[in-house]
């Protein structure tokens, strides 16, 4: 069993910290100024400082040389009520969560979108012109052929 906690950018100190030393050395809770408290479904304990904390059960282990990768089954994931909106969905623009890529610690945040957003910006072009064309259409239905040959002129001149 294990908890994977998401640190915010506050926690950047302490996790390059505990990153660096190992736990048989040092008790990094007690370093870092870190809060250990029980999880709802494992034995290991959850951070409490941590926005998100994702508690999991091995299923598989893989031997992967040097190291193993380890399988596992989410089963209970927990976000502090400080990310929560009013909704009650987590809200990761609060969470001001860290990241780590190659050797350099990034703050996460921005909402960059929700799933279907790059289909939802082409029709949003499109809507306006769209809108246009069935305005035109009730219209013409409404004066007759006159517009429509009107209508007709005014989309074939340069």
């Amino acid at each position: 069993e294990f908890v994977i906690n998401l640190a915010s950018k506050s926690l950047c100190r302490a996790v390059d910290y505990a990153g660096i030393y190992t736990g048989k050395k040092v008790d990094k809770f007690k370093e870092c100024s870190l809060t250990k408290i029980p999880s709802e479904t494992v034995a290991c304990p959850t951070i409490a400082e941590c926005p998100v904390s994702i508690e999991c059960r091995v299923s598989e282990i893989l031997e992967m040389g040097t190291h193993d990768v380890f399988i596992a089954d989410i089963l209970t994931v927990t976000c502090r009520g400080d990310i929560v909106d009013e909704s009650g969905r987590a809200d990761f623009s609060r969470a001001e969560l860290l990241a780590y890529a190659h050797g350099e610690y990034y703050a996460l945040g921005e909402r960059l979108g929700k799933i279907g957003f790059s289909t939802d910006k082409e029709e949003k072009k499109k809507e306006p012109f769209y809108k246009l064309l069935y305005v035109l259409f009730i219209a013409s239905l409404a004066v007759g052929s006159l517009f429509v040959l009107l209508l007709h002129i005014f989309l074939n001149s340069p």
